[in-house]
């Protein structure tokens, strides 16, 4: 519980940082998707869940099938999506507190 915990709060940070430190280039999907924490939190869970669970199955990816690509992608969707909804959460609720 603790390790999900500290996953969400990585991805949280993640997500803030996208969305207002990262000088993203002038590209109008970009740009769009950075004003949405659900969408920044979506990629800032992938990431989350790469770095945390991604890196320690690469030599397993490598070595395994190629359908095992697909398989450990399919792993990081529910990652993303729990951390999209946090994101967004945290993002609405501290709005909400600075009015």
């Amino acid at each position: 519980m603790s390790e999900l915990l500290l996953q969400l709060l990585t991805a949280a940070g993640l997500c803030y940082g996208m969305q207002y430190k990262f000088p993203w280039p002038n590209i109008g999907l970009l740009k769009s998707m950075a004003k949405c924490s659900y969408c920044t939190g979506f990629w800032a869970g992938a990431l989350t869940y790469l770095l945390y669970d991604g890196l320690a199955k690469l030599p397993t990816l490598l070595s395994g099938p190629a359908g095992g690509w697909l398989d450990k992608g399919l792993e990081c969707l529910p990652m993303a999506l729990a951390c999209a909804i946090f994101c967004h959460m945290t993002d609405e609720g501290i709005r909400r507190i600075q009015r």
